[in-house]
């Protein structure tokens, strides 16, 4: 198992070494783009290496400006394995089934500085994962979503985790004109223009054990993982660990008592370590409701009355009010920003 990386806003290199593999196969001179951004090429291979957060984020996105080639985050996501994903990495393959190994990847994905943020869960007798921007992908969008998509399939298809059958694939953004790669990675119907970005699957594979589980490993993994993000936090860790609790579980709007619970404090302990850090539950709870609606406006084509209910709000106006104090803007103006 690897070690920890000395630097605490550090993402494991693997992720943009594959990127670069899949451009200089299709031809493409990335020299330029490692030399502006002051990157080695040689350390980037390290299956040990690190970079920044930024690093990271400015290099996908000179190397997709530069790449023109149709799918090519689908190209990137097949030649992604879950070991790129470092200390995460094996907490996932390590978990006891998919239900378990996504609760893990969900608190903690923060540690691979995700174009996406990506959530299970069980809907209408499916299992469902979910994806949504973590930050606004702008030209980006495609590629992060594809290679999602792909890096998705390839995590089951490779390591032989679950077998796997795909129901139905759903896709918020219009169909390309590349769209067979997408039907011949999953072999099963992709729809376009639907309300959100979904890999759906029978429910009942939740709950398979994984070939790979491992409760020991998957335990220590976590536990380091738990570190890790603990140091990369800029702000009070109680702060940090109610947020991500509530990250944890979108539309879904749990108690102050219950996340007491789920942190193993009690409910008075935590409301007086908020208060210490100068903030409240509620305005916790609100700053990630509506970062959440910011996210999916931006990606998805709910309506702003369905994202209001998703996300537990009393009614429609509530949330427009609320929407409206946050950013300024109406949630119909804010998405015709990104439309």
């Amino acid at each position: 198992m690897e070690d920890l990386p000395t630097k605490y806003d550090d993402v494991p290199s693997a992720f943009c070494n594959r990127m670069l593999t899949v451009a200089e196969g299709l031809g493409v001179d990335i020299e330029p783009c490692l030399d502006q951004l002051g990157l080695d090429r040689e350390k980037l291979a390290n299956k040990n290496g690190h970079i920044t957060n930024q690093q990271q984020q400015e290099l996908i996105e000179a190397i997709v400006r530069k790449v023109d080639k149709p799918g090519f985050g689908l190209l990137v996501g097949q030649k992604v394995s879950l070991m790129d994903w470092g200390i995460l990495g094996y907490a996932y393959v390590s978990s006891p089934n998919m239900r378990r190994a996504f609760e893990a990847f969900s608190t903690y994905q923060r540690l691979n500085g995700p174009m996406v943020n990506v959530y299970c869960m069980e809907e209408d007798g499916c299992g469902v994962i979910s994806a949504v921007e973590n930050y606004p992908l702008g030209d980006l969008h495609l590629f992060a979503y594809e290679e999602f998509l792909a890096e998705t399939r390839e995590a089951f298809e490779r390591f032989d985790i679950v077998e796997m059958k795909f129901t139905e694939v759903r896709l918020a953004y219009p169909e390309p004109a590349h769209a067979q790669m997408y039907r011949d990675l999953f072999q099963c119907p992709i729809l376009f223009e639907q309300e959100g970005n979904q890999i759906r699957f029978p429910a009942a594979l939740l709950e398979k054990p994984f070939n790979m589980a491992d409760e020991a490993v998957a335990e220590l993994c976590i536990r380091q993982c738990a570190e890790v993000l603990k140091n990369m936090s800029e702000e009070d860790p109680v702060v940090d660990a109610v947020r991500r609790v509530l990250l944890g579980q979108p539309g879904i709007t749990p108690t102050l008592a219950s996340v007491a619970d789920f942190l193993h404090i009690s409910a008075r302990t935590l409301r007086r370590r908020l208060h210490d850090a100068g903030t409240s539950y509620k305005d916790i709870l609100s700053g990630v409701r509506l970062g959440l609606a910011a996210e999916y406006l931006r990606s998805t084509r709910m309506a702003p009355k369905q994202i209001a209910y998703l996300l537990g709000y009393s009614g429609v106006t509530s949330f427009h009010r609320a929407f409206k104090n946050q950013y300024e803007l109406t949630p119909a103006d804010y998405r015709a920003q990104y439309s």
